[in-house]
């Protein structure tokens, strides 16, 4: 089986309604929906405040802990965390960030997307 990483933005959009999660096991069954520590991380530094940003941070970081496998990664920024750990293990990064998108395409790394009709695919 093949894991897909999810990053963080996908993360708060899970919060905000969108159920990404489901999204992957609905039309992507054959994938494993995983997380770096570092983007747990990366959500409990948006936790801090009572701003909806910070809200909606607290409420992914709980769904990722109760639905998601977590990964260990040793690298601490997580674009690069995200990076190698799917170069190493060849895994899927799911992610809207188009810098990390285009990152992961230079390496060779298969990206995946939510378009606007709540439909995963793959970024060309």
């Amino acid at each position: 089986m093949t894991y897909v990483l999810i990053d963080t933005n996908m993360l708060m959009q899970q919060a905000q309604g969108t159920d990404v999660i489901g999204l992957i096991r609905t039309q992507r069954p054959e994938l494993i929906a995983c997380v770096l520590e570092g983007t747990l991380y990366e959500l409990e530094k948006l936790a801090t405040g009572s701003s909806k940003t910070a809200r909606n941070a607290l409420l992914a970081h709980k769904i990722a802990q109760q639905h998601l496998k977590i990964l260990s990664q040793s690298i601490h920024y997580v674009d690069d965390a995200l990076i190698a750990y799917a170069r190493e293990h060849k895994s899927i990064i799911l992610t809207r960030d188009r810098q990390l998108q285009k990152r992961a395409r230079q390496e060779n790394i298969a990206v995946l997307t939510l378009a606007a009709n709540s439909k995963l695919h793959v970024v060309a």
